[in-house]
């Protein structure tokens, strides 16, 4: 996975997240490490905001959660936002990082975002790459 993911374009790092975008579509990707904070979960959020993803991809199989309920609960806007937009939401997760995605998929009421596990993480993305929705040219989210 992490050959795919290096192809991309980095447009965001940060101490416990990446954000990468593949060239000439709207799939963005999201790396996650180590302890997210809340102001790690923020960060990463605007990075990937600022990208206007027609498809997101988060990897959070080397990451834990610390981030409070406020900031679980933002995440869940920012999830439902894209949804809403249409966005597409894969998620590979470790096991700790999976009960935090399922409750804020709860929270956001998220119908198209897809949590993977651990072991399909590489053919996802590489699926996530051939597969990623190109919009129009101009459009913006």
């Amino acid at each position: 996975m992490t050959d795919e993911f290096e192809r991309m374009t980095a447009i965001g790092r940060g101490p416990c997240w990446e954000v990468r975008r593949a060239d000439d579509s709207g799939l963005v990707a999201v790396r996650l490490s180590g302890a997210i904070d809340d102001d790690g979960s923020a960060a990463w959020r605007g990075a990937v905001s600022a990208a206007a993803p027609a498809a997101l991809f988060i990897d959070a199989t080397g990451a834990t959660s610390s981030t409070s309920l406020p900031s679980r609960a933002a995440l869940a806007m920012f999830v439902r936002q894209l949804v809403a937009g249409g966005v597409r939401v894969e998620v590979v997760a470790n096991q700790h990082m999976s009960i935090v995605c399922r409750t804020v998929m709860r929270l956001a009421g998220a119908q198209n975002v897809v949590l993977l596990q651990h072991e399909q993480a590489p053919q996802a993305l590489r699926a996530a790459v051939a597969g990623a929705v190109r919009p129009p040219a101009g459009h913006r989210r």
